[in-house]
């Protein structure tokens, strides 16, 4: 786990809080143009779930108070929202801050305003680009989700990038071949007369899975040999997949038979039009 040396104690307090919850990988990235969101931003904590411990959190919380799946829309997200309510109390009161989290809001909650997670979370050093498209995690490889920023007045020291280069560069790339529909590029893939590689075709992947292929899982994000044993189990990739048949398979899984909602995203169709 990073070092928390030389942040004030309530920040750590707040590291510490979330990591309990399974918001476990956490850093800090400059709040350049971000003053919308919070006036005098000068720092962004950026938090993010690696592995299953959050989900298994979920789960339990479900079992402990069923209404934790059946009263949300998004129930997953609104979890995420209370934890990170409940962490927030640790701050000292009259520390001004604004959090923004990545995720679906409840019907009739305010939109938040918009961020841009994946350069904030490579900003604080929490991964690499990849070639799937996801963050890329020292650690937890791609079973790493972006989950929440904190942005502050406080001009804390930044925590990244990461030094180095993506393991992309130097892997084989088992990825490549599995996926059904090329999303994935080729290992030295690259446009013309343009030195990067070339971007994950998200907008083909998404026409793939609006249309119902790779239902309940991505085989090539399943290929991938970085953060293998933190990988997510299968009932969770079903659910952040496919909340459509994901929630029903959850509800299923946990012995709740009353869940009336019906599961909403990923938004597969509006990413393929772009």
């Amino acid at each position: 786990m990073r070092s928390t040396d030389g942040l004030p104690p309530d920040i750590t307090a707040l590291i510490a809080a979330l990591d309990g919850d399974g918001l476990n990988t956490w850093g800090v990235a400059p709040a350049a143009g971000l003053g919308d969101v919070l006036p005098g931003a000068r720092s962004v904590l950026v938090f993010g779930s690696g592995g299953g411990h959050l989900w298994r959190g979920f789960c339990t919380a479900i079992v402990e108070n069923a209404t934790t799946l059946t009263n949300h829309t998004h129930p997953f997200d609104s979890h995420v929202a209370r934890c990170v309510a409940a962490a927030d109390a640790v701050l000292d009161a009259d520390r001004p801050r604004r959090w923004v989290l990545c995720g679906a809001t409840e019907p009739g909650t305010a939109p938040p305003p918009f961020v841009d997670f994946r350069m904030l979370a490579r900003e604080a050093g929490l991964g690499h680009p990849s070639r799937l498209g996801l963050l890329m995690g020292p650690v937890y490889g791609p079973w790493m989700g972006l989950r929440a920023a904190c942005v502050l007045d406080d001009a804390l020291d930044p925590t990244g990038p990461l030094p180095g280069d993506s393991p992309c560069l130097t892997c084989a790339a088992p990825c490549v071949p599995v996926c059904p529909v090329g999303a994935v590029p080729e290992v030295g893939a690259r446009a013309p007369e343009d030195p990067r590689p070339l971007p994950f075709g998200i907008r083909r992947c998404a026409a793939h899975r609006a249309s119902g292929g790779c239902a309940t899982q991505c085989g090539s994000r399943n290929a991938c040999p970085e953060g293998t044993d933190h990988r997510y189990d299968a009932l969770e990739q079903h659910y952040h997949d496919n909340r459509g048949t994901g929630r029903k398979a959850l509800a299923a899984h946990l012995g709740i038979d009353a869940d009336g909602h019906p599961g909403l995203g990923p938004r597969w169709a509006e990413w393929a039009e772009g």
